[in-house]
């Protein structure tokens, strides 16, 4: 098979042509349309053998590329505002997203729906019946029957990956969000052109510590789809969930939310900052040493720290500091799950600082294994 050049390639050519995008290959499949937005067809990712995009080169992109990729570009723009919307109006309602790649020679527009979207339907996709039927059984609430029965599925198509997604929400229900996180690693690794898998990636790594590599997912999903807000509330959460509050002010403000929503993470943010003040006087006072050196000190600033992390528990500052302040009040037990925790919430430096401490209080419990895992840690 020959890889698509847009130098050259007239679009009767386009079918049966690869198409590769972030290490991905796909097959260009027979057409979808064609009107005065240009030649759209079918495009098959080879590993998976689904249709997940079409690939739409516009009219212009021999005669006046330059054209070809503004026209693209405004009108991945006005989709992305449409699609915002369109999701608070009609939720149901499905609409393709649109990425501008510049590749093979020229651009065309990479249109992402859900599966079955762009195919004759979903009768005729590789898979149904035994997909379907693990949805069903997923729905009546037994998750490791539908796991069953949906590896049974990926015992012939390892690939497939909508049945490795519906495999991570069958795991995620058995609280297995960890492992359904590894599934959908391995979804991306297949399909990296999906903003919907990367999305769902976001969502697990909220669940599965440490919660700051739900950030580092977040920022890969709108690095890669600058224009998809679908996932910008699991954004949000991920950076109330360490601390990095103007961050999280600053995508609900740009996000677009459905009234009761918005109200809602707005009193959450503003609580946090809030939070996040009160905490800095206190970390002043502790800097400048205003809090004695004994049990006496000890309390005071338990009682200071307590009531703000009932306010803004994931905050991993608080979390830290009311573990050191623990420890110190020789109260190793309560200092081990509050250093835990904020270890999933800050930078990799300070986290194994968190985690060497918080095996330090195992070691004074006399608890070996887990000292010596917390320190593996660290």
């Amino acid at each position: 098979m020959q890889h698509l050049d847009l130098t050259t390639d007239a679009p009767s050519e386009f079918e049966g042509r690869v198409v590769s995008l972030r290490g991905c290959e796909y097959v260009i499949g027979p057409s979808f349309r064609e009107d005065d937005q240009g030649f759209a067809h079918l495009l098959t990712n080879r590993e998976s053998g689904l249709c997940l995009h079409v690939i739409q080169v516009r009219p212009e992109y021999m005669t006046d590329p330059d054209m070809a990729l503004a026209a693209s570009k405004h009108k991945a723009e006005v989709t992305s505002k449409f699609r915002s919307q369109m999701r608070l109006k009609q939720p149901g309602v499905a609409i393709p997203t649109i990425s501008v790649v510049e590749a093979h020679g020229g651009s065309f527009e990479l249109h992402e729906g859900r599966w079955g979207l762009f195919s004759s339907g979903l009768d005729k996709e590789p898979g149904i019946e035994i997909f379907n039927e693990a949805v069903g059984i997923l729905e009546s609430g037994d998750a490791l029957a539908a796991e069953a029965r949906i590896r049974s599925l990926l015992g012939g198509s390892p690939r497939h990956t909508e049945a490795l997604s519906l495999l991570a929400d069958c795991l995620d229900d058995q609280g297995k969000s960890a492992e359904a996180l590894e599934v959908m690693w391995q979804i991306n690794a297949i399909e990296p052109n999906a903003s919907r898998y990367q999305g769902r990636t976001v969502f697990y790594s909220l669940k599965a510590p440490p919660r700051s590599s739900a950030i580092a997912e977040f920022e890969a999903l709108k690095n890669r789809f600058p224009l998809v807000d679908d996932y910008n509330i699991y954004g949000i959460e991920a950076y109330l969930g360490c601390a990095m509050i103007e961050k999280a002010r600053e995508l609900l403000d740009a996000s677009v939310l459905d009234d009761d929503t918005r109200k809602e993470l707005q009193t959450r943010v503003d609580e946090a900052l809030a939070v996040d003040t009160a905490y800095k006087i206190i970390d002043a006072k502790v800097a400048s040493k205003d809090y004695p050196d004994d049990p006496g000190g000890y309390a005071d600033l338990v009682a200071e720290l307590e009531p703000l992390l009932q306010r803004y528990p994931e905050n991993p500052w608080i979390q830290a500091n009311l573990g050191f302040t623990m420890a110190a009040a020789g109260k190793p037990e309560q200092a081990v799950s509050l250093l835990s925790d904020a270890a999933g919430g800050l930078t990799p430096i300070l986290s194994a600082y968190c985690y060497a401490n918080a095996g330090f209080a195992l070691v004074e419990m006399e608890k070996w294994n887990l000292a010596l895992s917390s320190f593996n840690l660290s």
